[in-house]
């Protein structure tokens, strides 16, 4: 028998559900669960199913409470992949869960539901999805993932392996900032952290991004007392001052490249090219199958020319949503008052706005 519960605890055998499931993420992860409570402070809740007493799948989801009523993602912050996972459940188990979640968003009278779905072995699942919400608006993004060789127990070898999946062009700039003086080592005090940030700052601010708090970066710092699980940062250092750095992100065979920093002054991009470079060695010399780029919007063609450098392949994915009611006087409001409405949410895509 197959049961749905609602439930703000995630079981401790959440995280291997999620390795289990073909389609299973860092985004669905407890980590990432814990991130977006942490940073959003919305509430989060995940529907767990489970058949004859074991867990066989779940949907975490987060709402916010906003001037037009509570909005409903899978998931929120940055881009995160909040599909449901299984593992060895019913055939029916995901299509409940669906069910269950259209059915929480109208007991919330819910103004909308976003689920953006996973990029990984997403075949025919998709369209499943879509056809079991009935999407209002479908928002289609490309996520790049370069797979990772498997490790032959030579780091020298190994290296050459990561190296030959660039493109030309970047392996040049690889090559050549590996022959610089540059110091690559992991970033362990708050200092280095705050430097970080304020290049963050800098460089997404002026493009009028979304910038990540201080607090965000402070949480990766391993001993805070909300440690980000599986975060790293790498840094960079020329002359004893930080010219790069990369927080990542490691679960199960995938490490996901979260927030990449350069210093606002320098020249190239080729610190940050060689630094990306190390941390895929890095990763792959530690088990991991996957080095998930992340997502891109199809006007974003200069970032997705730096991505495919690193040999990452096209995966589609899908923003789905759901609208329960009128949105007329939403649709009036400009992008910014969305924003502020609804910070680290999905509400609709900004080309519907009238």
């Amino acid at each position: 028998m197959l049961t749905i519960t609602k439930t703000t605890r995630l079981p401790d055998s959440w995280d291997k559900l999620v390795a289990a499931c073909p389609w299973g993420t860092f985004y669905q992860s407890q980590a990432n669960i814990h991130l977006i409570r942490n940073m959003t402070g919305a509430h989060v809740n995940v529907l767990l199913a489970e058949a004859n007493g074991r867990l066989v799948g779940g949907l975490p989801f987060a709402v916010h409470d906003g001037p037009w009523g509570p909005v409903v993602n899978c998931l929120a912050y940055f881009g995160s992949y909040g599909e449901a996972v299984t593992a060895d459940a019913p055939a029916q188990t995901l299509e409940k869960l669906y069910a269950a979640m259209l059915a929480e968003c109208r007991k919330q009278r819910a103004l909308a539901l976003t689920v953006i779905t996973s990029p990984l072995n997403s075949g025919a699942r998709h369209d499943r999805i879509g056809g079991w919400l009935q999407p209002t608006y479908v928002d289609r993004r490309n996520c790049q993932i370069t797979p990772l060789p498997a490790y032959n127990g030579n780091p020298a070898e190994y290296g050459e392996q990561i190296l030959a999946l660039l493109k030309p062009r970047v392996r040049s700039r690889a090559r050549k900032a590996a022959r610089e003086q540059f110091q690559l080592k992991t970033a362990d005090t708050w200092a280095e952290l705050q430097t970080l940030h304020h290049f963050h700052e800098a460089a997404i601010g002026a493009k009028g991004g979304s910038v990540k708090t201080a607090a965000f970066f402070r949480a990766c710092l391993p001993g805070e007392e909300n440690h980000l699980r599986g975060s790293r940062i790498d840094v960079l250092l020329k002359d004893g001052r930080i010219v790069a750095g990369l927080i990542s992100f490691r679960f199960a065979d995938q490490v996901e490249y979260y927030t990449p920093v350069m210093h606002p002054d320098w020249p190239t991009p080729d610190p940050l090219i060689f630094l990306v470079s190390q941390r895929m060695a890095k990763a792959g010399r530690t088990g991991a199958r996957w080095f998930n780029f992340g997502g891109t919007w199809p006007s974003q063609t200069g970032l997705h020319q730096f991505k495919r450098g690193f040999g990452a392949l096209d995966h589609p994915y899908r923003y789905l949503t759901v609208l329960f009611r009128d949105a007329d006087a939403l649709r009036q409001r400009q992008p910014a008052d969305i924003r502020q409405a609804y910070p680290h949410f999905f509400v609709l895509p900004f080309n519907e706005l009238s």
